[in-house]
């Protein structure tokens, strides 16, 4: 070992050699060290296909391809669908909604529900009035035109619902109160009816 010193101290070329051997090896532990990562993280990739959020996503994004592709026959946007359904079902009961209800119901934003808003009242399908309730707000008004509208999309939707979750057979109204219990775990109807 002294000779070894002693020799790399007066010849340069040792030195170097000695560098290079011993960057040499610090790199192949480093790969060795990459490599293992490597399985580790394909290891990782592959048991996250037995992870339910995994399927949920895939589910999701087939589902929601599928309705944008039939909306575009009825020359409206998959928001825009959401946004006629919430204000269907709010003006249910009192006749109106107005544009933070309807984000609300839809999980919008306020923003885009207004931009979404703009579209449809320019295409004749809502109308906006001063909110009686609120002079801050406005009033949003299903108008019959948007009621042909979502009659005539809400089928093909719906279809495509089917497609999907008919195949759960009987188990279809298990799953809805499973989903529901998990999107809305504080309500007193999904303790009950689990």
């Amino acid at each position: 070992m002294d000779q070894f010193l002693l020799t790399r101290e007066r010849n340069p070329c040792i030195i170097s050699t000695h560098i290079i051997c011993v960057l040499i090896i610090r790199i192949l532990i480093i790969q060795s060290k990459w490599c293992t990562m490597d399985k580790t993280l394909s290891e990782n990739v592959e048991t996250s296909k037995s992870i339910t959020g995994y399927y949920f996503s895939r589910l999701y994004n087939a589902r929601n391809s599928e309705i944008k592709k039939e909306l575009r026959r009825f020359h409206i946007t998959h928001p825009q669908f959401s946004v006629f359904c919430a204000l269907n079902s709010l003006t249910q009961e009192k006749g109106y909604a107005n544009q933070s209800e309807i984000a609300k119901d839809a999980e919008m934003d306020v923003m885009t529900v207004g931009n979404i808003l703009k579209t449809l009242e320019s295409n004749g399908y809502i109308e906006r009035k001063p909110d009686p309730t609120d002079s801050r707000a406005s009033a949003v008004f299903l108008l019959e035109k948007g009621h042909q509208k979502l009659n005539e999309a809400f089928p093909v939707v719906r279809q495509i619902d089917d497609k999907y979750f008919n195949r759960l057979g009987e188990q279809r109204a298990l799953f809805d109160k499973l989903l529901a219990q998990i999107l809305f775990p504080d309500s007193t109807d999904n303790k009950e009816n689990v």
